[in-house]
């Protein structure tokens, strides 16, 4: 199964280029899709977790257009051809 990869800011810069990723396993989630991303680019891990495992708080991940905090979170499920999107979440003044 190919997932779309589309990300902005630190994350596109850290995953230089990489577009799309095969998943092999019958009943992917979210995770797993992070799973694979950090296999191939381990410096993302610290940019996806904290020192607990948990997800950051700075980041939206969107599946196909829709904030996985809407669905199943990290449970989430993935099709073939969904896309998942990491956006750095910017604040200021």
């Amino acid at each position: 199964m190919i997932v779309k990869i589309r990300t902005y800011g630190i994350y596109g810069h850290i995953l230089d280029g990489l577009n799309s990723i095969v998943l092999e396993d019958g009943r992917p989630n979210v995770r797993m899709v992070l799973d694979r991303i950090t296999s191939i680019h381990p410096e993302l891990n610290d940019k996806l977790y904290d020192k607990d495992g948990r997800l950051i708080e700075y980041i939206i991940i969107l599946k196909n257009g829709r904030n996985i905090d809407s669905l199943n979170g990290l449970s989430t499920g993935i099709e073939d051809g969904d896309e998942i999107t990491l956006l750095p979440l910017i604040s200021g003044g």
